[in-house]
């Protein structure tokens, strides 16, 4: 080799020494760093919601009831496929059908049967997400174990819930409905043909399905409920907060 210039270092390396035409000198080409194909960047992702477990020792029921897969825990109810979280129900209702039946020619009693029901959802009911819950106990004349977890869920995770924000709203100078057909507001409440100021209403209770409203001292109930009316289970209470101011 005599030509002077520039070649392949022949120390290795990767680059170019400079050849004077007599000797390698010390000038040197680093060799130059070779691009790297591009390394395709992650898609963001859609953050995908978090189902929590329910708290350490908080009630929760799982079962097969009547063939149907049937869960209950402080967040959520669901059964038969349909589930809602309770944060997002805005009404509840719960109660018993019981059914006697007749014995030969009218006479007597030859069967007793009973269906409970339990229901949560928001509104408008019927339309909007619910989960409706019926258990049948047949002869027994006893609650059935999925409808009480149910109830017991409902009075300590939802219906003090429910209740504050319906007290907040009437304090606030709404008007809300209760029970499908109560109108409630500051001053009193209006059902069917009865109109009463807070100071005129006496007792409220829950039998035989229904409640029952009485003004004070009278025997007879004014007006009364169904159970099976959305949120009539708070009348009670909700009375009670209003009457107190």
């Amino acid at each position: 080799m005599s030509a002077v210039g520039w070649y392949p270092d022949p120390y290795g390396g990767g680059g170019q020494r400079w050849w004077d035409g007599a000797n390698w000198t010390h000038n040197v080409h680093p060799a130059q760093p070779q691009p790297q194909p591009a390394q395709p960047q992650p898609q963001p992702q859609a953050a995908q919601p978090q189902q929590s477990a329910p708290a350490q020792g908080a009630p929760v029921f799982h079962a097969k009831v009547h063939g149907r897969d049937t869960y209950g825990d402080p967040r959520m109810v669901s059964f038969d496929g349909e589930s809602i979280e309770l944060a997002q129900c805005e009404w509840v209702r719960y109660h018993v059908r019981e059914s006697r039946m007749r014995g030969p020619f009218g006479i007597g009693s030859s069967g007793y049967s009973a269906d409970w029901y339990f229901e949560v959802g928001r509104y408008p009911v019927m339309k909007a997400p619910l989960v409706a819950m019926v258990f049948n106990t047949g002869s027994a004349k006893k609650e059935h174990e999925a409808w009480t977890f149910m109830v017991d869920l409902s009075r300590r995770y939802l219906e003090p819930r429910l209740l504050s924000e319906l007290v907040a709203r009437v304090r606030n100078g709404e008007t809300v409905n209760v029970g499908d057909g109560v109108d409630v507001d500051q001053h009193g409440f209006r059902g069917g043909k009865v109109s009463l100021a807070w100071h005129e209403v006496g007792a409220t209770k829950s039998a035989g399905g229904r409640v029952w409203i009485f003004k004070p001292g009278v025997e007879k109930a004014v007006l009364f409920v169904p159970l099976q009316n959305s949120n009539a289970v708070l009348i009670p209470r909700l009375f009670s907060a209003l009457k107190q101011g």
